[in-house]
């Protein structure tokens, strides 16, 4: 089968389907009068005990893989504390008196389908992130929480040492089981450009997606390979095939040596902290072309005083005196 590589990497192992919960499960009731409200505060403890758990999730990926990657956790937090999304979820429970799960599940998939429907790759994309809030919400208020389908199978290791099978690729699938065991994931939806991915590649998991249909056709304990160079997946591969995926697998990429200046052609750097400046110029940077200040800002998690600022500037302009530097300010 051929899909869209996402990570680079090459896997052999066998199949760990990842089953999803339906809507179809969800339950669903009419209330009125004092249960409306009710309804209404099962949302709120909801978003208060997710939340929760996605600050630990962010901690954890901080720790294992770094802080950009761990970025991805607090937009989730934010669009979770988002007011307009509650007042949309509060106003289907008072208006129409369904129950706090459909009223998630109705608000988050209006909101997921729009961005689908953008004629832009990168915003498609992120609709991943709010399908991901909505399975958050449901696994706190109706214990909805996927799972690899062959838990509990003689051959099941829990995605242990296998490649897992699911239908999408998203932030939770890739740190949330022990990617640190998985060998790779197949997944029938996901971009290069989605969160999942790009944990995904942070982590070093080979992943292939755009195989639409594929858990229908792959077994729980199947041997499959993964080539996320190509985006190949072979089922039941011979000991010569892997033997021959093996030996093209592309080599370990070198940084290059970087070049003596070219006249009429300037190459400059970016960079998001000052303490880049100096890799910037053992490449032979000629110059800063955009200093991105505000990742300063973000990285210390709070407001830098005058002198702070000034004191990271002055570094960078000091480092590659004589070129051009480009700050990008803070904005407030």
């Amino acid at each position: 089968m051929k899909g869209k590589a996402l990570s680079e990497g090459f896997a052999t192992a066998r199949v760990c389907l990842f089953n999803e919960q339906r809507h179809s499960n969800l339950p669903l009731y009419k209330v009125s009068g004092a249960g409306v409200e009710r309804e209404v505060a099962r949302v709120q403890r909801a978003i208060k005990i997710a939340a929760e758990r996605l600050s630990g999730i962010r901690q954890d990926v901080e720790r294992r893989v770094g802080h950009a990657e761990a970025e991805i956790f607090v937009a989730h937090q934010m669009i979770m504390g988002d007011q307009s999304l509650h007042k949309k979820i509060y106003g289907l429970i008072r208006g129409q008196g369904i129950n706090a799960e459909e009223a998630v599940a109705r608000t988050l998939d209006d909101v997921e389908g729009q961005l689908r429907d953008v004629d832009d790759e990168y915003i498609k994309e992120r609709a991943t992130d709010f399908g991901e809030i909505k399975r958050r919400l449901l696994d706190v208020l109706a214990n909805m929480q996927p799972s690899l389908q062959c838990e509990g199978g003689a051959h099941c290791q829990k995605g242990r040492n296998r490649i897992v099978v699911a239908e999408e690729l998203t932030p939770s699938l890739t740190v949330e089981l022990n990617t640190e065991r998985v060998m790779g994931f197949v997944t029938e939806r996901g971009g290069a450009n989605s969160h999942g991915a790009i944990l995904a590649r942070a982590l070093g998991v080979p992943a292939v997606s755009g195989l639409t249909g594929v858990r229908a056709k792959i077994n729980c304990g199947t041997e499959i390979l993964v080539n996320g160079y190509t985006g190949d997946v072979i089922v039941r591969p011979t000991e010569e095939t892997i033997l021959a995926v093996r030996g093209n697998q592309p080599a370990p990429m070198r940084m290059p040596l970087p070049l003596d200046s070219v006249p009429g052609l300037k190459v400059m750097a970016n960079i998001s902290m000052a303490s880049e400046v100096n890799d910037a110029l053992e490449m032979k940077a000629e110059g800063i072309g955009l200093y991105r200040t505000e990742i300063e800002v973000i990285a210390a998690g709070r407001l830098l005083s005058e002198d702070e600022l000034f004191e990271r500037y002055a570094a960078v302009r000091k480092a590659v005196i004589g070129h051009v530097v480009i700050y990008r300010l803070y904005d407030l």
